[in-house]
Formats: structure tokens, C-alpha cells, sequence
């Protein structure tokens, strides 16, 4: 048997009195309970759509932090647990060295302090998992109060709230496991709330619109509120409702316009019905309404505008009948009356141009100004190559011209008739301008004219020449005369140049000019300066 010291039991004593102490020091405080929130319709909508985004409104109580419990918890357990795996074994030890008989009845106290330990341990955790739940289960609850939901959750949304009740209650009584349980059973089903929400909200703008169709202004309204309540940033929701509070007024513009228009009043009809629009631009029933009246102005206008084209036809002025047309083609590009109503417009307009060009061509061939009248007659036939006044007034013209130009050159360059073949193509042509008729005054002015100098140029004149029988002489278009002293030959009236050359001398050149009728003096050809 040792000698050493039993153990005082007050020891052991104080150990699991600590270890008791320490359990009740862990304060489970249960979570707050829900506070159900009144709905407000707030006057301004939210920063965006919470079935979209998952915001949360801040118009609810701010819910209560439980983070300084936790700490507090833990860190009477690490205390705990560093007293029995530090302090405890050393105890253990002295206590053996001290009284080796006791041994196994110490044992079994330590053996039932770590069991205390263990069981406060795992309860710390089930808390701190129900606490982890709860939190989750009022973020959700939170964002579905900022939609409202009390107005459309239904037996979900409540059974949803009895179970996080019934978690409560649980905490309350540390049944932390059938906390955490209850408030997941909650968590689902506000999920499913939530999911729900986007359905119920389709169905309240569907319910609206078809109520605004229907002129159910009461019905209209209530549906577009529950939209705005679930989804307050939903523009849809606030036009719904902005439209549902003036569809009453704009019925009663709808049916004043209505009887405007059977009382053949249309034009207090459109400003009715034009009230009407712009009182609610989306209402199909005002726009219907519009378009009609507008429809009936239109058909009005298009029936105007036709029998101004055909009465412009009816009178043959084409020009203000295709303008006429056209305008209603601007109206009803498709009617087929148009098409027919362009087509004589255009056809007459063409036979108008032809005929004037026609006139045109024919003044010109009065004024013998043959060039600009073939001009004239290819206009026509620019319109329609196949008339066949055009294509013979054209080359008809274009004979002419070119025949009264030979003329004129003629009698412009006399002197040139001189020549045997120039007199010959001047008299053909001559003879060519006396067949032509009806002949005008121009052509026969021209003819009298040429005769006259055709006369004259086949007229010989006596030429006298005088030389010093050393120069040879030469006369261009004439002959080589050779020397001389005196020379005579006949010429026709003209212009005639006359070399003399001899070697060692410089060349003479003379002009000789003949005129018919009148004998030209003698013309003197002498080479008389050396080289």
C-alpha cells in the first residue's frame, strides 16, 4: 500500500460542479419570434423586380443578431476542454501516486466528465445548425414580405409560417434537432412560394389586361395592385394601373365619338377619338377607332383625287390627270383603277408631245430650216420609232439641208467654178434644185442666184499675154504656154495663177483674175531679177 495522501474528494467534486456550471453557463436562447409585417404600398417602386433580383425591402423590423451567444457558447467550451486535457490527466496522475487502490472508481469520473463534454459539444452544434436555418428561413420570409405576400401566398405561405412557429417553440425547449427540421420543412416551402410568385404574377397582368379590354375598370385595377404588390418595380404593373384609372373616362370618350360618326360628323369623331389616344396611347379599342375614321377620310380623299384624274382625261389635259393619278397612287399604291388611269394619262401625254413635235417640224420645213426640222422629227421617233411621217419627214429634211448647203457653198465660192469639175458638180446640183417640189423661197432664190454665176462662169473671155521670149510661162488649171513675146487664149471667168520661171532667175507668180464680160487688161510675165 502507498503512503502517499488520499485524494480530497472535494476535488472530483469541483470538477464536475465545473463541469456543471459550465452547461448551465451555455445560454441556448431561442431566436425572436417572426413579426408578420402590414404590406404598404409604397409610392415609389422598389430598386428592381424581387422575383428577378431577390431584393429585400427594408420596411421590416431588423432582425436580431445572435453572434455574440454563439462566441460566448464557445468559448466556455474551449475552457472545458482545456481543463480536461491538460489539468485533468495531471490530477489523474498525483492522485494514482497518491492513492494506487483508488484508481478505477477515478477513472469513471473522468470517463463521465468527457461524456458531458461531448453531449454539450454536440448540442452547441445542433444549435448553431437550427440558428444557420432560421436565418435562411427569415431572409426568405423578408423577401417575400417586400412582395406582399400575405396578399397572395395562400395555404403554402401559411403552413410555411405555422412551421417556422412550431421551430420555435422547439428552440425554445432545446430541441434543436426538431428546430433545424421545422425550419427546413419552412425553407421549402417559401421556396415554392417563391416560385409561385412568378405564375401568380403572369396570371394578375393577364387578369388586367383582359379586364382593360373588357372596359372592367374595377376588376382592371385590383389586378394590376396584387402585380404592383408582387413586383413593384414592373412597369407593365404601373401602367396597368395608370391605365385602369382613366378607362372609364375614355369609354365615355369612345361612345361621343361613336355617335359623332353615325351623325356623319367625322371630324368631331377624330378629335374624340384622338382625345381618346392620347388619354391612353395602348388602348386598342382607341386605336381601332382612330384608324377607322382615319380608313373612311382616306376612301373619301382617294374617291376625290380619282375623279379629278378622270375629268382632267375627259378634257385631255394629261399632265393634271397623271399628277392626279399619282397622288392616288401615294393613297392606295395597289388599286388596280389606277394602273389604267396612269396608262391613258401616259399615252396621251405621249401623243400630245408627238403632235407637237409633229407641228414643230412642219413650221421649220416652211421656213426651209431643214436641220432643226429633222431635229424635231427625230424627237417623235425618239417616242415611237415606228411612225412613218417622222422617219420620212427626216430624211426628207435631212436631203434638203444638204443639198440647199451645196448651193450656198456654190454661190459663196465662185471662183472656184472656174474649174471644169467644180462647174460640172455645180451644175448638177443646180439641175437637182430645179426638180425639187413644192420649192420655197429660199431654194429659189438660191437656184436664180446659182444660174446667174453658172451663166457667167461658162462665159470665155479673150486673155492678152506678154512676155520676152525667154521666160517660160505656166498657167495653173490651164497649160504650160511655153516662151513668147505676145499671147492670146480664151478663160472662163475666174481666178487663174500664172508662173514664169527662167534659169538664173528668180520665179514670178501673178494672180489673174477674169471676170465675165469685161476683157482684162494685158498681163506682163518677165523673169528679170538674177539669183
Amino acid at each position: 500500500m502507498s503512503s502517499k495522501k488520499q485524494p480530497d474528494r472535494r476535488d472530483g467534486d469541483e470538477i464536475q460542479g465545473g463541469a456543471r456550471a459550465a452547461k448551465r453557463d451555455v445560454k441556448l436562447t431561442p431566436p425572436p419570434r417572426v413579426q408578420k409585417v402590414k404590406p404598404e404600398y409604397l409610392s415609389s417602386p422598389s430598386l428592381g423586380d424581387p422575383l428577378a433580383k431577390g431584393t429585400v425591402h427594408k420596411t421590416l423590423a431588423k432582425k436580431p443578431s445572435y453572434g455574440w451567444v454563439t462566441v460566448a457558447t464557445f468559448s466556455l467550451l474551449l475552457l472545458v476542454v482545456f481543463g480536461v486535457f491538460f489539468y485533468l490527466p495531471r490530477w489523474v496522475e498525483q492522485s494514482e501516486s497518491r492513492v494506487p487502490n483508488q484508481l478505477p472508481a477515478e477513472t469513471e469520473s473522468v470517463s463521465s466528465e468527457s461524456m458531458q463534454v461531448e453531449n454539450l459539444q454536440q448540442l452547441a452544434h445542433l444549435k448553431g445548425k437550427a440558428e444557420k436555418a432560421y436565418e435562411r428561413v427569415t431572409g426568405l420570409m423578408e423577401t417575400l414580405e417586400a412582395m406582399n405576400v400575405s396578399l397572395w401566398g395562400g395555404e403554402t405561405y401559411r403552413a410555411a409560417f405555422s412551421a417556422v412557429t412550431s421551430g420555435e417553440a422547439q428552440f425554445v425547449a432545446k430541441d434543436f434537432a426538431g428546430a433545424a427540421e421545422a425550419y427546413r420543412r419552412a425553407e421549402e416551402q417559401l421556396e415554392a412560394v417563391r416560385r409561385e410568385a412568378r405564375g401568380i404574377l403572369r396570371q394578375a397582368l393577364e387578369n388586367g389586361r383582359r379586364a382593360l379590354e373588357a372596359g372592367d375598370a374595377a376588376s382592371a385595377s385590383g389586378a394590376f395592385r396584387l402585380a404592383a404588390a408582387i413586383a413593384p418595380g414592373r412597369s407593365e404593373a404601373a401602367s396597368g394601373l395608370e391605365r385602369a384609372g382613366v378607362l372609364n373616362e375614355l369609354l365615355a370618350l369612345l361612345v361621343s365619338g361613336g355617335e359623332l360618326e353615325r351623325n356623319g360628323d367625322l371630324q368631331g369623331a377624330v378629335r374624340e377619338y384622338r382625345k381618346a389616344v392620347s388619354l391612353d396611347p395602348l388602348s386598342r379599342a382607341a386605336q381601332q377607332a382612330l384608324a377607322r375614321i382615319d380608313s373612311r377620310f382616306a376612301e373619301s380623299a382617294f374617291v376625290e383625287t380619282m375623279s379629278e384624274g378622270m375629268a382632267a382625261l375627259d378634257r385631255s389635259d394629261y399632265s393634271a390627270a397623271r399628277e392626279a393619278f399619282l397622288r392616288a397612287k401615294a393613297m392606295r399604291p395597289e388599286a388596280p383603277e389606277i394602273v389604267d388611269g396612269l396608262a391613258q394619262a401616259e399615252e396621251g401625254l405621249r401623243l400630245q408631245k408627238i403632235a407637237e413635235h409633229r407641228e414643230r417640224a412642219l413650221a421649220l420645213v416652211a421656213k426651209e430650216q431643214w436641220r432643226s426640222a429633222a431635229e424635231a422629227y427625230q424627237a417623235v421617233l425618239e417616242l415611237d420609232a415606228t411612225i412613218r411621217f417622222a422617219r420620212e419627214g427626216k430624211a426628207r429634211s435631212l436631203e434638203r439641208a444638204d443639198l440647199s448647203d451645196r448651193l450656198e457653198f456654190h454661190i459663196k465660192n465662185q471662183q472656184r467654178l472656174s474649174d471644169e469639175k467644180v462647174l460640172e458638180a455645180a451644175s448638177q446640183d443646180l439641175d437637182t434644185a430645179s426638180t425639187v417640189a413644192p420649192a420655197g423661197p429660199k431654194l429659189q432664190q438660191q437656184i436664180a442666184l446659182l444660174e446667174q454665176i453658172i451663166a457667167k462662169a461658162a462665159t470665155w473671155v479673150t486673155v492678152h499675154l506678154e512676155s520676152d521670149e525667154l521666160t517660160e510661162v505656166v498657167i495653173y488649171k490651164v497649160g504650160r504656154l511655153g516662151t513668147f513675146e505676145q499671147h492670146v487664149l480664151e478663160l472662163r471667168p475666174g481666178t487663174y495663177t500664172v508662173v514664169g520661171s527662167r534659169s538664173g532667175y528668180r520665179d514670178v507668180r501673178l494672180a489673174l483674175v477674169v471676170v465675165a464680160g469685161k476683157e482684162p487688161e494685158t498681163l506682163v510675165i518677165r523673169c528679170e531679177e538674177r539669183i
